[in-house]
């Protein structure tokens, strides 16, 4: 059995069910998802609550139980054991991984069949050999006949069209000082100069401005030719409907954003071109692990 720790966002669930989904394959044993992080409400300083995300998605996983994380959690503390569990647990090929840094770590390839993991595991390599069944399992087709008449054109604007999609994350990555240390944000120059590389390339099709601050997208975006924010009244459950309609883009100029990483991945074009920052994560130490493929073009954030 391979047992995931769910945490974060809808693309951080992403990227660790991406992780499992390689190992149970390979293993031909059951995945099960850990959702006692995103069901815990205990109060805490600097957080922001989620939820789990990944029910938006065709494939079904069950919830491990208390028992079965138990039975993996226990060997990180050796002195919560009894002598009778310390012994079984040295005959047993049970693993509990905790990923102990950002950046891809080929040991995760190896665990065992029996293994808990604990990570955030975002690099492609963990799941290349099976990209099109995570593709599969990632694969968005809403009904559109159930979508608002907006919504429907809207994807068939963006499909008729040699359409860019603009992602820029803002949110708690601006209004949450230990979360800006980690990841810090884009500048509005990134964006601009990621949009004047696109041009020079020839995707001179119109734009399409995804965030989770529309507002700030109009005021310093949304004024420019060519260009549409596109609101929330468009996202979808979890923002679901946002991510489909992602996809459907040619091609991106990208935040460092999980979400937007996603979208940018899951398209299908085979032309596409995308813009991503040098640097993806803001953190000391300069230990700045680069999690993107490496076609994607980095760009300066300014």
């Amino acid at each position: 059995m391979i047992i995931v720790k769910l945490m974060g966002g809808m693309g951080n669930q992403m990227f660790q069910y991406a992780m499992a989904l390689r190992l149970a394959t390979g293993h031909q044993t059951m995945l099960k998802l850990d959702l006692s992080f995103l069901l815990d409400r205990t109060p805490g300083g600097n957080f922001e609550f989620r939820e789990f995300a990944l029910e938006v998605f065709p494939f079904k996983a069950p919830a491990a139980d208390a028992g079965e994380v138990r039975r993996f959690r226990r060997l990180l503390n050796p002195g919560a054991r009894t002598l009778t569990e310390r012994v079984a647990d040295q005959f047993s090929s049970r693993r509990c991984f905790l990923e102990e840094k950002p950046g891809f770590d080929p040991r995760v390839l190896d665990l065992p069949a029996d293994t808990y993991l604990e990570g955030y595991f975002q690099d492609e390599r963990y799941f290349a050999n099976i990209a099109p069944l995570v593709r599969e399992h990632f694969h968005l087709a809403p009904d559109e006949r159930t979508l608002p008449a907006s919504t429907r054109s809207l994807a068939d604007e963006i499909r008729g069209t040699d359409s860019i999609c603009i992602q820029v994350r803002r949110g708690d990555f601006v209004n949450n000082p230990e979360v800006n240390k980690v990841h810090g944000i884009c500048s509005l120059d990134y964006y601009l100069e990621g949009l004047k590389v696109l041009r020079e390339r020839g995707k001179n099709g119109k734009v399409f401005v995804f965030s989770d601050d529309a507002e700030w997208c109009r005021q310093n975006l949304g004024r420019l030719a060519g260009v549409e924010v596109v609101g929330e009244e468009h996202a979808g459950s979890h923002n679901s409907t946002h991510l489909w309609l992602m996809t459907l883009c040619k091609s991106f100029v990208l935040s460092n954003s999980s979400f937007g990483w996603w979208a940018a991945w899951l398209c299908r074009n085979p032309d596409k071109t995308v813009v991503r920052p040098d640097r993806w994560f803001k953190l000391p130490g300069g230990d700045n692990p680069d999690i993107c493929p490496r076609d994607w073009i980095k760009l300066a954030t300014g």
